[in-house]
């Protein structure tokens, strides 16, 4: 265990491509903005994703359809 996953929990794949793509956002910002060269940022947007299997990130259950039993119910008290 690495001293990183001792402050929180390791991160899913999906979160942390999201956490990536935020970080590469910041980094165009910064580019549009002038507050770092261009080249910066387009060395930051070469940066993959984790793809699905080739890392040890977690992968999270699929989200699946509300159950009809629950739109029912909602329906009914609305």
């Amino acid at each position: 265990m690495t001293k990183l996953e001792k402050i929180r929990p390791a991160w899913s794949r999906n979160y942390a491509n999201e956490q990536t793509g935020r970080l590469k956002r910041v980094f165009r910002w910064a580019a549009e903005n002038e507050l770092i060269p261009v080249a910066t940022h387009q060395a930051i947007a070469t940066v993959a994703g984790l793809r699905k299997g080739q890392s040890d990130a977690r992968e999270t259950e699929p989200v699946k359809p509300v159950p009809q039993g629950h739109i029912d119910a909602v329906l009914r008290v609305t």
